[in-house]
């Protein structure tokens, strides 16, 4: 009986273990940005609330050698964001945008990179939004954990860093959004573009209820042995 039962809780770990165990989910921003798929695995990239659509993707905007999505719209409702991993700085007419970097400007609307949970667990999100415009004009920044706002700053300077760093607990399909918006002084479409690095770790792991059923099922197995054996014992 000894034996049966140190085989069982074996063998009720293991399953356990095997039940539990999921690779923790880790991505970039940046580096995990693409110009041509929309969604893109985890990312989406919106304008105003809607995806872009695969008609609207670019290469060398305006010059800056950078590709991205563009909602070919002139000013003030030109929208786009663009990638930057050159290894050097990217320059037109009043920007300056740092490599490893997300190059966004909401002009008159907004402009956002949207990730989805995979799977449900706590991730940490961790970057920044930064001013890349030489004349930078007052803007909100924010990030949202779906619809909530759950970080809040302003962009009103060029090379102004506005830093984030905090843990969400997030279930399959929740989203997280990085949102850049529209000024409310002077013109308040221009000179908006805002730098966006950033990258979301999954540092905690949610058991799915299939292995909290296996381990429970384990745990009533042991017991009802247990009892078994008190009982012959008597």
């Amino acid at each position: 009986m000894k034996a049966l039962l140190g085989c069982l809780v074996r063998l009720s770990v293991v399953l356990v273990l095997l039940g539990c165990a999921q690779s923790l989910y880790a991505d970039d921003v940046v580096t995990g940005f693409s110009s041509t798929t929309n969604p893109n695995g985890v990312w989406t990239y919106e304008y105003d609330g809607t995806a872009f659509s695969s008609g609207q993707a670019v290469t060398n905007f305006v010059g800056s050698g950078l590709s991205g999505w563009y909602d070919g719209e002139a000013e003030p409702n030109a929208i786009y964001i663009l990638q930057n991993v050159t290894g050097s700085n990217a320059s037109a007419e009043t920007i300056v945008d740092p490599t490893g970097t997300l190059w966004m400007d909401p002009e008159g609307g907004n402009v956002s990179v949207m990730f989805t949970a995979p799977a449900a667990g706590t991730y940490t999100i961790t970057g920044d939004f930064l001013g890349i415009d030489t004349g930078e004009n007052s803007h909100p920044v924010d990030i949202l954990d779906n619809g909530t706002g759950v970080f809040s700053g302003t962009i009103s300077s060029y090379g102004q860093d506005d830093p984030f760093s905090f843990p969400e607990t997030l279930s399959a399909g929740d989203t997280i959004t990085f949102y850049v918006g529209t000024g409310s002084t002077g013109c308040a479409y221009c000179n908006l573009s805002t730098g966006l690095d950033g990258t979301i770790t999954e540092s905690s792991v949610t058991p799915e209820p299939s292995s909290l059923t296996l381990f429970g099922s384990g745990l009533l197995a042991l017991a009802y042995l247990l009892r078994r054996k008190r009982r012959a014992q008597s």
